[in-house]
Formats: C-alpha cells, structure tokens, sequence
C-alpha cells in the first residue's frame, strides 16, 4: 500500500517553469507590437485634436494661426500667432509616446489655418502631419485646403 504524494517534484516544477518562460518569450514581441501601435494611435487623435484646436482657435480669433514646431523643439507642435507668439500649450509626441512628428506637402514647416478656418497655404494641396515611431511604423492626421482634419490615410 502506497501512501498519496502531496506537492510536486523539484523536475516538474522545472518542466512547468521552463514551459510558462517559453511561452512568455514568444508573446511579449506581440505585446509590445501591439503597444506601439496603440502608441501610435494615440499620438494621431493627440495631433489631429492639436489641428482642429488650431483651426477653431483661428475661427473664434478672427485671425491667422499657425501649428508648426516649437522652434526650440523640433519635436513638439504648438499653436501660435503668425508673429509666433504660442497661444495654447504644445504637444510633445516625442517625450509622451517616442513619435517623431513631420509634416509634408509644402516648403514650410507649420500649417496656417486662416480667420475662415482654411489651410489657405496649401495652395489646395492636403498637408499631411505624420508621425513615426523607431520601428517604422507611421501615421498621419491629413489637412485639406479647405481645412478640414482627416485622421489615417490621406487621398
């Protein structure tokens, strides 16, 4: 007659700690994939808030108003005055979620949103503000002449 073992062996706890360190090695690229992106979702809705504040702002004012880069900091955006006076805190996507922000379609580096709420110096061409992480992965919040915010891809 055999007396009933209470607990486990050292060999299988070992077994069942080598299989739990397996399986946590091949799921945390996946997790970590799907925090960048999350990430990087986050940062768009941050920017194309920024935008639409830029472009109400300039309504209520009466007056031009641009969202560029703080020329302290190529990394953040803020919303300023054409005299470049900075009217509303910037955003940092660089220091909140490790984005770099850029913007394209144009020579200057700022979208200027008019007393109308237009992108009038796109000259009818859609900005695009897009971000990118150190993976490579992009997005963008896109800006049409007529300024309106679209968040993702631009056509």
């Amino acid at each position: 007659m055999h007396r009933a073992r209470s607990g486990f062996t050292m060999l299988e706890l070992a077994i069942v700690m080598t299989m739990m360190g397996l399986l946590t090695a091949l799921a945390l690229p996946k997790v970590r994939a799907g925090k960048e992106r999350a990430d990087l979702r986050t940062g768009r809705e941050a920017v194309a808030n920024l935008a639409s504040q830029a472009r109400r702002t300039a309504i209520a004012r009466g007056t031009p108003v641009q969202l560029g880069f703080d020329p302290a900091n190529a990394k953040r955006l803020e919303i300023r005055l054409d005299n470049g006076t900075r009217i509303a805190s910037s955003l940092d996507t660089y220091a909140q979620w490790k984005l770099t922000p850029f913007i394209t379609g144009g020579v200057v580096n700022y979208v200027r949103f008019d007393a109308h709420g237009l992108a009038r110096d796109a000259n009818g061409v859609t900005r695009v503000l897009a971000l990118q992480n150190s993976s490579g992965l992009r997005d963008s919040v896109c800006i049409s002449g007529a300024g309106m915010v679209m968040r993702g891809t631009c056509r």
